[in-house]
């Protein structure tokens, strides 16, 4: 079926084994390391908050439609140094989605 849709699984680090899995892990690791990733943590937690603070009044959310596509999303485009524009078009095509 996803052939049909010409769709590959290609390897990547989460489908792949060693010995080919070690080098691409690796060239990875820098980025990923908690240093490197804290300058990213004030927008991350602002992000949330953005977030949260849409639903906290009603008492209730539905996490995954009102909150946990589009801020992983965005927090991944942003440590992929996207431009905001890019993370709005983005949620305007998730919005479209039913």
């Amino acid at each position: 079926m996803l052939a049909s849709y010409s769709f590959a699984l290609n390897r990547t680090l989460v489908n792949e084994d060693e010995p080919a899995h070690m080098p691409r892990r690796c060239a990875l690791m820098d980025p990923l390391t908690p240093d490197a990733l804290a300058h990213h943590e004030p927008m991350v937690r602002e992000l949330a908050r953005e977030y949260v603070d849409r639903f906290i009044d009603d008492g209730r959310a539905d996490l995954v439609d009102q909150m946990l596509w589009e801020v992983p999303l965005t927090v991944a485009l942003h440590f992929w140094g996207c431009r905001k524009r890019t993370w709005t078009r983005c949620a305007a095509i998730r919005s479209r989605i039913p």
